[in-house]
């Protein structure tokens, strides 16, 4: 549409894009409603007192190294103007991107599968979630037996759940650029069918049937499980048994294919790499955490240890068994930053709450290679920790993505609004872990991004 294309060609995003940063903006003058004029009017008395600690005379205080707009806070006026217009704004930008919901705020628990688009709450939405992502690409070949270690040259026949994800996508691509088979296990043919059309994916067949997951798997030398809803989102008691069961489910159901597969006797997968993510440790400021760690108490690390729970019922004598904990996932088209760059490009860029808390990252391409050489290498099993080896706080990764987009990171938003917006969801954001990959350093994994710095500047190349 015209408005799309002006708005794409004047500042670079489209129209629902835009829906996000003129929330932020609109929950920030809010706050400066709220408590910005209870702070404004302590300032004379601080001034005051101020002035009577360098008797020298003003001309002897210390400058402030920023501008004086940005550390008081605005006439009133001007704030009920701004937060009027931001509210307008957010209309017109609803209206125009069809109704859908702003959603702000979007840093991931990282499973694989569906963080990387907003989505409605209705409860027929929320089955389509729950399904997201488990296509099933069937090929003929014949699959190496379960004791059969595969070597570089193998060629090999993978099933993945979570296909049609974020993270799914991008491994389907390496699998074929290696000239290896896909099998993606899915409910929703259409969704597949888009992701993967048959005319840029010849030969490739979708699979939705409970008959074809078990030929699949049982045709398959190694499963990928990166199943799982959303969790970027307000928890209800709905949404909680669903965030827990959208992952427990298709685990279970994946370990049973595979058990019934008769390893034993050389038929069907020899490897399984399923995804869990870092919330398996809790949350902590000053605490680091690697792979014998314990598990934390909180309702992530609760979700993490049912998950890897069920993975661990999968026959062990006969299946090599890889549970990747999985980190914030840095890529341009999905993600923590699909949701942050536009807020930066409108100049609405900054940490989230303290920013002090811990950001345990990895670039997708560092999380897809991990995940192959996990298919490949029999010295890769039990837990590993899909992280980089630099985790940074937020405050240091909003400092290094204004710097590769050239913007500021300047307006940080209060953990009050996202608590508003998220409820007990906020903690996805607010809180963080220092996670690092001690196994996979000892394997000798080689990131080609282990700094913030060089991660980001690779992503920002492809804007």
């Amino acid at each position: 549409m015209d408005t799309e294309r002006f708005l794409r060609v004047a500042v670079g995003i489209g129209v629902e894009e835009l829906v996000a940063p003129v929330a932020v903006w609109l929950a920030v003058g809010v706050v400066w409603l709220i408590f910005g004029q209870q702070s404004k009017a302590g300032m004379p008395t601080r001034q005051k007192e101020r002035k009577e600690s360098y008797p020298g005379g003003a001309e002897n205080q210390p400058k402030h190294l920023v501008p004086s707009f940005l550390i008081q806070p605005p006439p009133l006026p001007l704030v009920q103007a701004g937060t009027a217009a931001a509210a307008a704004l957010l209309l017109i930008a609803l209206a125009l991107a069809g109704g859908r919901p702003p959603m702000a705020i979007r840093i991931f628990f990282p499973s694989s599968t569906s963080f990387s688009t907003a989505q409605p709450s209705s409860t027929a939405t929320r089955t389509s979630r729950q399904r997201r992502g488990f296509c099933c690409f069937c090929s003929s070949t014949s699959s190496a037996g379960a004791g059969d270690e595969v070597s570089s040259s193998s060629m090999m026949t993978v099933s993945i759940t979570g296909a049609t994800g974020f993270v799914g996508r991008r491994l389907v691509h390496k699998l074929l650029s290696e000239d290896h088979k896909v099998c993606v296990l899915t409910r929703s043919t259409s969704k597949a069918s888009s992701v993967f059309p048959a005319s840029r994916y010849p030969g490739v067949t979708v699979a939705d049937k409970e008959g074809d997951w078990e030929r699949c798997i049982r045709d398959s030398t190694g499963v990928v499980n990166l199943a799982g809803m959303p969790i970027s989102t307000r928890w209800s008691p709905e949404i909680k048994r669903e965030i827990l069961q959208s992952r427990v489910n298709v685990t279970s159901k994946v370990v049973d294919h595979i058990n019934s597969s008769d390893s034993s006797n050389g038929n069907g997968p020899s490897v399984f790499v399923s995804a869990t993510a870092v919330g398996y440790y809790g949350t902590s400021e000053t605490d680091s955490f690697d792979e014998s760690s314990p598990s934390g108490n909180d309702y992530l690390a609760h979700v993490c240890r049912e998950w890897e729970g069920r993975a661990r019922q999968v026959k062990q004598e006969h299946v090599r068994l890889v549970l990747i904990r999985i980190g914030v996932v840095l890529g341009k088209d999905g993600g923590a930053l699909a949701k942050m760059i536009p807020l930066f490009m409108m100049f609405a860029g900054g940490p989230l709450g303290t920013g002090r808390q811990w950001f345990s990252w990895i670039h997708l391409d560092d999380l897809v290679d991990l995940i192959y050489e996990s298919l490949r290498n029999p010295a890769y099993t039990g837990v590993i920790n899909g992280t980089a080896p630099n985790p940074v706080r937020l405050s240091e990764l909003c400092e290094r993505l204004g710097q590769v987009v050239g913007r500021p990171s300047w307006l940080p938003v209060p953990g009050l609004a996202i608590k508003a917006l998220l409820g007990e969801g906020a903690t996805v954001v607010l809180d963080g872990q220092k996670v690092l990959p001690a196994r996979a350093t000892q394997l000798g994994f080689s990131y080609r991004y282990p700094y913030v710095r060089d991660a980001l500047k690779a992503i920002a190349k492809q804007l």
